[in-house]
C-alpha cells in the first residue's frame, strides 16, 4: 500500500486514548516503510456504546458454572460464523435461539468478558460538539504528529455531515 487512513475517531486530540495516543505506532511503523498515513476522524452522530474485553482461548459448548457477567459466543453457521453477546442470566433463552437455529451446541465456542468499557458517541464524533472543536483538537495532533515523515493530513469519514457541522 502506498498510503492507508486510521479511523481514529476520538474528539481529543491528548491523553491515553486521544487521537495521537491512537495513532502513534501506526505512524512510527508507516514512517519506517515509507508509507503515508491520514488520520481519520468523524463528524456523523455516533451512538453510545460498550467496548467489551475478553482473552485466551475460547471454551467450547455452553457453560456448566456461568461467570456473573456476560459472555461473547461464537456460533457456527453454514453462511458465516454468528457472534453473540449473551448476559449469564440470558444463557436458557440463548440456548433455546441456537437450538432453533440448528446449531450444535458443542460447536459454540465462547469467553466471559472481563472488562466492560462505556465510550460515549462524543467521545467518538464532532457531530455535537461542533466545528470549533473539530479544528481545536486537528490543530493539536496535527502539530504532534508533524513529528512522523508519515504523517500527511486529516480524512472526514462523512462529507455531508462535515458539511453540516460547518454549516452550524
Amino acid at each position: 500500500m502506498d498510503y492507508i487512513a486510521i479511523m481514529d475517531y476520538r474528539t481529543s486530540a491528548y491523553g491515553a486514548d486521544g487521537t495521537i495516543a491512537q495513532a502513534v505506532g501506526e505512524l512510527a511503523y508507516a514512517s519506517q516503510k515509507g508509507k503515508q498515513v491520514f488520520i481519520g476522524l468523524e463528524t456523523s452522530e455516533l451512538p453510545d456504546e460498550d467496548l467489551l474485553e475478553f482473552q485466551g482461548e475460547p471454551s467450547a459448548g455452553l457453560p456448566q458454572n456461568p461467570p456473573a457477567g456476560p459472555l461473547v459466543f461464537v456460533a457456527p453457521q453454514a453462511e458465516a460464523p454468528r457472534l453473540y453477546v449473551v448476559p449469564s442470566h440470558q444463557l436458557a433463552t440463548f440456548e433455546r435461539l441456537v437450538r432453533q437455529n440448528g446449531t450444535d451446541l458443542k460447536a459454540l465456542l465462547y469467553w466471559p468478558v472481563t472488562k466492560t468499557i462505556s465510550v460515549p458517541g462524543n467521545k467518538l464524533s464532532f457531530a455535537k460538539l461542533g466545528a470549533n472543536l473539530l479544528f481545536e483538537a486537528m490543530d493539536q495532533a496535527k502539530h504532534e504528529m508533524m513529528a512522523f515523515p508519515s504523517f500527511v493530513g486529516f480524512a472526514i469519514h462523512h462529507y455531508e455531515s462535515y458539511r453540516e457541522l460547518l454549516n452550524r
